[in-house]
């Protein structure tokens, strides 16, 4: 298959080929400044051919990358993503658009969260350039980067890139940047202010404004139709630690005390209330 060609440069036509990481930090230069809905990856890495050299490197790509005149030419880039929205848009729209501007062809599988961790760990340890792109959770940057098998970007991310500084903060371990968001999650109260006219009431502007919005609309019946006071991420899970931080900062506490010592701080009586609320 094409992605397994070799990863050295050859001659093509008479233009020097590019290897696959050659092609990836080349279209990696070319999404620096690109809105992040514009990339092809996340947080993820380019598997490198087997050898002592690191076996996967996070760049992004985008629509708009440039193509190298016919150094593109049988490259096929392979990536792992999330069955999320950001996923099946990117297998399904993204991919298919920057095949077209670039000539680079792209496969994208979808799988879950936990299975995208444990195949990276089983590609790395046998050495398997079967995959280009993964998209990772930033806490598993060390570990991946540690062993090195993650390549950094600070060549092709430059400080004058578009990306939110906290966003790439995530993705930097030991002080080399190792990825780049594709997706941010802020945290947003959003209400239904159709209903909140109707029931008279104004949006809650503190906790327990909000406690007794939820417990007021709950089970409610309004427009003939039965409603919920109030509907967040909260299974049981890694996704739940989300929505717990959000009550945790909303009492005024953190997870520590700060970013370099990181002493837990989850037990002192901002961070209990939280919790028990």
């Amino acid at each position: 298959m094409a992605h397994n060609q070799g990863a050295d440069s050859s001659k093509a036509s008479g233009s020097p080929r590019l290897s696959r990481r050659q092609m990836l930090k080349l279209i990696t230069a070319g999404a620096v400044g690109m809105p992040v809905a514009a990339l092809l990856n996340a947080c993820g890495g380019a598997a490198a051919p087997a050898s002592n050299a690191p076996a996967a490197a996070n760049a992004p790509t985008a629509a708009s990358a440039p193509a190298s005149g016919n150094s593109t030419s049988g490259v096929t880039l392979r990536g792992v993503f999330l069955p999320a929205t950001w996923g099946t848009v990117t297998k399904e729209v993204i991919a298919a658009d920057f095949t077209k501007q670039t000539g680079i062809k792209v496969e994208i599988d979808l799988i879950g969260r936990d299975a995208i961790h444990d195949r990276m760990g089983t590609l790395f340890a046998a050495k398997d350039a079967s995959y280009d792109i993964f998209n990772i959770d930033y806490n598993w940057v060390p570990e991946f980067s540690r062993a090195n098998h993650l390549v950094p970007l600070d060549d092709v991310v430059g400080a004058d890139s578009d990306f939110l500084p906290k966003a790439l903060e995530v993705a930097r371990y030991n002080g080399k940047l190792y990825g780049v968001p594709q997706t941010v999650h802020p945290h947003l109260l959003w209400y239904r202010k159709d209903l909140f006219d109707e029931a008279g009431m104004k949006p809650p502007t503190t906790m327990d404004e909000w406690l007794k919005a939820v417990q007021f609309f709950q089970d409610k019946e309004m427009g003939g139709q039965k409603v919920y006071g109030w509907a967040a991420q909260s299974a049981k899970g890694f996704g739940n630690v989300h929505t717990w931080l959000t009550f945790l900062y909303s009492f005024g506490g953190d997870t520590f005390n700060n970013y370099t010592d990181l002493q837990p701080t989850l037990n002192t009586p901002e961070a209990i209330a939280g919790t028990e609320f």
